[in-house]
């Protein structure tokens, strides 16, 4: 896994539950759909086992 994808993830999950958390009170819900792994590689090149 590319380290910038990993990290630009991360931090939009970590975004998320940060504004879960900021926004409890007021009653609006914030979530996030996380896909899982695909067998297609970041740079375009799919990986056929």
């Amino acid at each position: 896994m590319d380290a910038s994808y990993a990290v630009s993830k991360a931090a939009l999950n970590a975004l998320t539950v940060k504004l879960a958390h900021e926004e409890r009170d007021s009653g609006v819900l914030i979530n996030a759909v996380c896909p899982g792994f695909s067998a297609e590689d970041t740079q375009g090149v799919a990986k056929v086992t």
